[in-house]
């Protein structure tokens, strides 16, 4: 480091959290000493809770999350207490078609942008309202944590919805696994893209299927396809989880719970 360089305290760090630990990854946290972060926030992925304390843990920072879209604009942000508010005063959040629990896509109206209005643009994001008070004592409404694009809700056989999170745990629960994708190509079929850390055992891949076929029943065909990468994205998002059935079919079953 040149002499003349004076050392800068970070004190926010908007990044992708799927950049810093990806949402597949199961690696052990190394405290990192040379980024002193005050405050670590995420943009353009889900931050799910593992990704939250391996990066606290590996930044010595609060993490917070923030929500938004380029079409719609920052649309929440989590307060130190906890809570998603909304930016009541710049936009409206609505939730179109909930279901029983509340639970909807997640439509924005832009009330800033006076050259190009955006009225009840679709995000594509599956969220509910949160009508309890904050302990933070602010008044704006908030959301609860946004479960996930529409397009990353899997499908059985016989048309039961399941969070891609159910997968996830599968996975993270299988050490020799670093990496891993699961991609639902048609009604019937799942493809699992692994990354291992070695070539994994007849054992260890029959146990895996067994695992995937309790889940989406024995009528599910899963495909377990190993590799020294995962295959890349064009949005340039890490997305651990995709369906390929069609936004139609997901919105026809999740309306149906309604």
């Amino acid at each position: 480091m040149p002499s003349n360089w004076a050392p800068i305290r970070c004190r926010r760090m908007p990044a992708r959290c799927g950049g810093i630990v990806p949402a597949s990854c199961t690696a052990t946290p190394t405290r990192c000493t040379c980024w002193p972060a005050t405050f670590g926030g995420r943009a353009a992925e889900p931050l799910h809770d593992f990704q939250r304390e391996t990066i606290r843990a590996a930044f010595g920072c609060h993490v917070a999350e923030e929500y938004g879209c380029r079409d719609g604009g920052l649309a929440a942000f989590e307060c130190p207490e906890g809570g998603m508010h909304t930016f009541a005063e710049g936009s409206y959040l609505e939730i179109k078609d909930p279901d029983a629990d509340g639970r909807g896509e997640i439509v924005l109206t832009c009330l800033d942008s006076l050259a190009f209005p955006t009225i009840r643009y679709r995000t594509g994001d599956i969220g509910r309202l949160d009508p309890t008070p904050c302990a933070c004592g602010r008044s704006l409404p908030k959301i609860k944590a946004v479960e996930g694009r529409l397009l990353d809700f899997l499908v059985t056989a016989h048309g039961r919805v399941l969070h891609p999170t159910s997968v996830m745990h599968i996975l993270r629960e299988i050490p020799v696994v670093r990496e891993s994708r699961v991609v639902q190509e048609e009604l019937g079929r799942i493809v699992v893209h692994l990354v291992p850390v070695r070539p994994m055992t007849r054992v260890e891949l029959d146990d895996l299927q067994g695992k995937f076929r309790i889940l989406f029943g024995a009528e599910m065909r899963v495909e377990l396809v190993e590799g020294r990468a995962l295959p890349p994205v064009p949005s340039g998002k890490f997305r651990p989880v995709e369906s390929r059935i069609g936004r139609d079919v997901v919105e026809q079953l999740l309306s149906a719970r309604s």
